[in-house]
């Protein structure tokens, strides 16, 4: 059960969610702010497009996403510098789409294309598609190098940016192989520490996953009422704000809980 819900792969389609709008009047609408709110910062400008096309992706608008990719596009063209930025968001939403599709050479050449613009998130991807392709002896040695290297700042286009998000990432992969070598044990400190990490800098997103982890590694080790204390104190914020993928898992674990367990935990 644990290795099910770690391996399930979802193809993900553009439900209808209140974020979803008419694609030529969402294009106009952004290109209408801009000028009419007489932006100054270029940059922060493209971060906030790079941010709504996430958050599109997250819920599986992805030609919403990509309607505002085109808009970057024509803002910020290729070989400029604020272009990396949007490139990147690219790459690594099409990564997320190859994985969720099992599609292991679009995930491989995602990781090419990004490494170009953002060469740490490359490398972590690079370590997820050889724990996809299951090859497990050969990912933790990665994923532990880049975990030692994640606790300096990653430098990407010149700046600085917190290696929080970017070590909670790898700390939920490492929770992940250790799930799918069926060693919850081991799992366990891992998946502690990223929620430690995700709650301090407000990341609920990686929190909500690394819940989900926890309650799984505790199903695992005979636990069934403190797992299911754990999700129903987390779920309203996985439905309320989780990534379709998140909601998703947390349905499929709760789908993979005896009735029994519920009904015990109600009393």
């Amino acid at each position: 059960m644990a290795r099910s819900m770690v391996k399930i792969a979802l193809q993900v389609s553009s439900p209808s969610f209140p974020l979803h709008q008419n694609t030529s009047t969402s294009c106009e609408t952004i290109s209408s702010v801009g000028r009419s709110t007489g932006i100054q910062s270029a940059e922060a400008t493209c971060l906030s497009l790079c941010s709504l096309v996430e958050q599109h992706a997250d819920r599986g608008m992805f030609q919403e996403a990509s309607d505002i990719l085109s808009f970057c596009r024509t803002k910020f063209p290729e070989h400029s510098k604020l272009s990396r930025l949007w490139m990147a968001t690219e790459a690594k939403i099409d990564h997320n789409r190859a994985l969720l599709q099992g599609n292991l050479e679009s995930a491989k050449t995602c990781v090419e294309q990004l490494a170009a613009v953002d060469e740490p998130e490359a490398e972590y991807r690079s370590a997820l598609n050889v724990l996809h392709l299951g090859d497990y002896t050969a990912t933790f040695p990665l994923l532990q190098k880049l975990l030692e290297n994640s606790r300096d700042k990653v430098f990407i286009n010149d700046g600085k940016k917190s290696a929080a998000e970017y070590q909670a990432r790898i700390l939920l992969a490492l929770t992940q192989l250790f799930i799918l070598l069926e060693d919850p044990v081991s799992a366990l400190p891992y998946a502690l520490n990223c929620l430690t990490i995700s709650c301090s800098h407000f990341m609920d997103n990686a929190a909500a996953l690394a819940s989900l982890y926890i309650a799984q590694i505790q199903l695992s080790l005979g636990l069934p009422a403190k797992a299911i204390t754990l999700i129903k104190r987390t779920m309203v914020q996985i439905l309320s704000h989780g990534s379709l993928y998140i909601q998703c898992c947390a349905r499929f674990f709760i789908g993979q809980v005896p009735a029994d367990c519920f009904i015990a935990t109600s009393r």
